[in-house]
């Protein structure tokens, strides 16, 4: 399930003020971070093949 949260004013700010482009970033839950590593752990590695930091295996 993937929740979607409008920028912030402030990163509504940044970007109007640097035309920058803002990524999708990474968000995982306290609790899938300390009782389901395995689960934290592929959603680290498909973030990163998202954003082409990692290839496909």
């Amino acid at each position: 399930m993937k929740t979607f949260y409008p920028l912030t004013w402030r990163e509504e700010q940044l970007k109007n003020a640097t035309n920058a482009t803002m990524s999708d970033g990474l968000a995982i839950y306290g609790h899938v971070a300390q009782n389901e590593q395995e689960k934290a752990r592929e959603s680290v590695a498909n973030w990163l093949k998202k954003i082409g930091f990692k290839k496909g295996e």
